[in-house]
């Protein structure tokens, strides 16, 4: 029977089935770290020294909370891109077993194979993004503390600063305003490289040598998508490097974080890695 590429849309389906359950776990983090920012700030410590203080606990922090369900979602990527091969027969048991478990975000007693395989390209990429997603919450919370030393001005012209309590009010309610979007965008951009890096391991160990790029095209595809879509590379060779640029027809220019083997090309991308196989 010929292999159908709807078949292998289902990876990014599910990925974004997924997203509630991981964002509720980054959001958790992200507000415990503003409500810490805060109450340090509030009680007059030094915003500098607060940030520096809490950055590697956090992106700790950070990491646990994705790495089990980016683990997760990497195994039963590997399961789904099995199935869409027709190697579900061979798969299914061992599949079902890993799944359940996966979902249950314990890998213990899953089959080696899968686990061991994806676990260190897994914890490799969770630990680099959550550095830099640190990074970049800390970043938004300097703006707001320095707009709030700067204070605003009186009825009289007077501009007043604001107390230490003040700010740290501030950052804690203008700090998570924009959380939980921002962890929806986090979580989508998670799911989807976890479920890509599973496709990539199954394609792998059923000596695929080369992926393809299949955007999902649509009214709101981004430019880049659409240009990737059909590029094929050698698994694991880049379909872009760190710090590659694309200027889109607007003159807005989108930049690579990342050496890109499979999607996510940028936050929210929705494409799908494809094996390139005789028939598909």
């Amino acid at each position: 029977m010929p292999l159908r590429r709807s078949n292998f849309r289902r990876l990014s389906v599910v990925a974004e089935s997924r997203v509630p359950q991981v964002s509720r776990a980054i959001v958790r983090v992200l507000r415990a770290h503003v409500r810490a920012v805060a109450d340090d700030v509030a009680a007059g410590a030094d915003f500098q020294q607060v940030i520096d203080s809490l950055h590697t606990p956090i992106s700790r922090q950070l990491a646990d909370a994705k790495e089990p369900l980016a683990l997760a979602g990497a195994v039963e990527g590997f399961a789904l891109a099995g199935a869409a091969m027709g190697k579900s027969a061979a798969l299914a048991a061992a599949a079902e077993k890993i799944r359940s478990k996966a979902l249950d975000v314990d890998m213990t007693g899953a089959d080696e194979l899968v686990a061991n395989y994806l676990r260190p390209h897994v914890g490799k990429w969770i630990a680099e993004t959550s550095e830099i997603e640190t990074r970049t919450t800390a970043a938004r919370l300097g703006r707001i503390y320095r707009r709030a030393q700067i204070g605003y001005q009186t009825p009289d012209g007077e501009i007043r600063g604001l107390t230490p309590r003040e700010i740290g009010t501030l950052i804690m309610h203008d700090g998570l305003a924009e959380m939980p979007v921002r962890a929806d965008m986090l979580a989508r951009t998670m799911t989807i490289w976890a479920y890509g890096e599973g496709a990539v391991g199954v394609y792998e160990q059923e000596g695929v040598q080369y992926g393809e790029w299949m955007a999902t095209l649509d009214e709101v595809t981004g430019e880049w998508d659409q240009a990737m879509h059909g590029k094929i590379v050698a698994l694991r060779e880049n379909f872009a490097r760190a710090g590659e640029t694309f200027i889109e027809s607007s003159g807005s220019i989108v930049t690579s974080k990342f050496d890109v083997t499979h999607p996510p090309l940028h936050p929210n991308c929705r494409c799908t890695i494809l094996p390139v196989l005789e028939g598909l």
